[in-house]
């Protein structure tokens, strides 16, 4: 029987691959007895693919010599052994590969194109198992989201329709689903005559703040430092910059801001100061109070930095400041819902326990203002359980003697206690709540110690 003996340069990648595949092909070529593939390998093993009466199987060669298989006696290894090395000249030399096709010589490379491709398909055939697999899992995920999220949208609209009306809450809904607005306050310490005349050309400004703020309707580029490495301008919301107008700073005031991070509040407070002026910014938490380090050192010049005062605490001691900012932790709903996950958190009783924080954040804050201070109230929440009724609340009970001021804004609308500005009907801006009081006069325990 004619076997042919066919040299090679091919080089085999992946020998694990393709002697998998080997054998799956040797299935469907050997099918007669007596018929044979052998590959010699790199690696000093060789194999044999037999053909039977049964399947194909394989017998592994150490150099040609010996069969490591239990399934046969040594007298039919030394017999296949000698076959293979008189009968097709085998020898424990590389790249060689000895088929028995009825006469017909194969290379190498025609055997290795079949073998892969059939390799191709077993492996096309397992990634697409495993591509179903993934997105059956897929769809399980998105189907559970979907679940979660119609479930939340449920309960949420339910809690918020207690507080707006129905025409008012869905524009209001649809509104706060949109992306957040920005618009760029311009750095007061930054190169002016560059940044603004880049601005002006294409930008519009925003007339109704005391402070350079431009609008855009597309993104911003990233701002930029300028030559002695100052950024030019901070991203925020105009309603944000509007609330600390609300402080009506005195260059030369010394101002708290009370949950700082991550700083464009801050910011737009020192945009109003003097160098006699003064900031405390506190911020419990470290990370974000790293990031309002950062805000600080790359909007303020180094000389500067000294009358800004980041820390985690604050001293709660009486008439300290002139002015205080309290931006307070809140449900922040336009967050919550332009997020993938967030709103897995929420739940109807969020609300109530934010407030119950905010009121002692308050209570805390108040401590520190001086008589006739102003202390300004800020959420980005559209609940009224954090805006108009804690403002009511604190005036109501906060051992200090306060009186409500209520100004008219540019933009947005008065509430009972304050003053809110809603995307769905100022251009997008918001949301922002914030309420003014004033300090009249001694807190309690003060009064008792003149008084005796």
């Amino acid at each position: 029987m004619p076997y042919v003996e066919v040299k090679t340069n091919v080089k085999i990648q992946d020998h694990t691959k393709f002697l998998k595949s080997l054998n799956d092909l040797s299935v469907k070529l050997l099918k007669k007895p007596n018929s044979y593939i052998s590959v010699s390998l790199q690696d000093d093993v060789s194999l044999l693919f037999a053909g039977t009466d049964s399947p194909a199987y394989v017998v592994h060669v150490n150099s040609l010599g010996t069969f490591d298989n239990s399934e046969y006696n040594k007298e039919i290894s030394k017999q296949y052994s000698e076959f293979l090395q008189q009968e097709l000249g085998a020898t424990s030399d590389r790249g060689y590969i000895f088929m028995n096709d009825g006469g017909r010589q194969n290379s190498l490379l025609d055997i290795y194109n079949i073998v892969t491709e059939e390799a191709d398909k077993e492996h096309d055939k397992e990634e697409n198992k495993s591509k179903k697999k993934i997105s059956k899992n897929r769809l399980k995920r998105e189907a559970r989201h979907k679940a979660l999220y119609e479930s939340f949208e449920k309960r949420f609209n339910a809690f918020y329709l207690q507080q707006y009306d129905d025409e008012r809450w869905i524009e209001l809904y649809d509104a706060l689903k949109q992306p957040a607005r920005h618009c760029a306050m311009i750095n007061k310490y930054t190169d002016q005559t560059t940044i603004s005349e880049m601005l002006e050309s294409r930008l519009e400004r925003l007339t109704y703040l005391d402070i350079p703020c431009y609008s855009f309707p597309n993104r911003f580029p990233q701002p930029k430092g300028d030559s002695k490495n100052i950024f030019d301008y901070y991203l925020l919301d105009a309603a944000s910059v509007l609330a600390t107008q609300a402080l009506d700073l005195k260059p030369d005031d010394s101002v708290l801001d009370v949950c700082a991070a991550p700083g464009g509040k801050s910011l737009a407070i020192l945009q109003r100061l003097s160098a006699n002026g003064s900031l405390t910014a506190n911020e419990p938490s470290l990370d974000r109070r790293r990031r309002l380090n950062r805000v600080i050192s790359d909007y303020i010049p180094l000389q500067l930095q000294p009358r800004i005062n980041v820390v985690r605490e604050y001293l709660k001691e009486s008439y300290l400041y002139d002015k205080v900012l309290v931006d307070v932790p809140c449900s922040a709903e336009r967050h919550l819902l332009t997020s993938e996950t967030e709103f897995e958190h929420w739940n109807e009783n969020r609300s109530k326990k934010l407030a119950k924080k905010q009121f002692i954040i308050l209570c805390d804050a108040v401590k520190s203002l001086k008589v006739n201070g102003l202390l300004v109230y800020i959420t980005c929440s559209v609940s009224r359980l954090e805006n108009d009724d804690l403002t009511e609340q604190f005036l109501r009970e906060s051992w200090v003697p306060l009186e409500l001021i209520q100004k008219e804004w540019p933009i947005g609308e008065k509430t009972k206690f304050g003053w809110i500005v809603l995307p769905d009907r100022n251009d997008g801006w918001g949301p922002i709540y914030f309420s003014i009081v004033k300090r009249v006069g001694a807190w309690k325990d003060d009064i008792k110690t003149l008084r005796s």
